[in-house]
């Protein structure tokens, strides 16, 4: 890695010392991992409640759908 490419990294990681910043990839890394969680029980609850794969795949395709909000 030569010195410009450490120079990039640096300054990339420089945004992270700016407080409102870091607080908002903080608060994104939390509420994205929420959303993961929420996923993927409701593909437990689904998949025990019914053992059919194409309920799973409609409550899935339509959990990740833009009309879903």
């Amino acid at each position: 890695m030569d010195e410009k490419e450490k120079g990039i990294g640096r300054k990339a990681l420089a945004l992270l010392r700016q407080g409102p910043f870091r607080r908002y990839i903080i608060g994104s890394l939390i509420s994205d991992s929420g959303t993961w969680m929420q996923m993927m029980a409701q593909s437990w609850v689904l998949s025990g409640l019914t053992n059919k794969a194409i309920l799973l795949g409609l409550v899935c395709a339509r959990s990740n759908s833009r009309f879903a909000r």
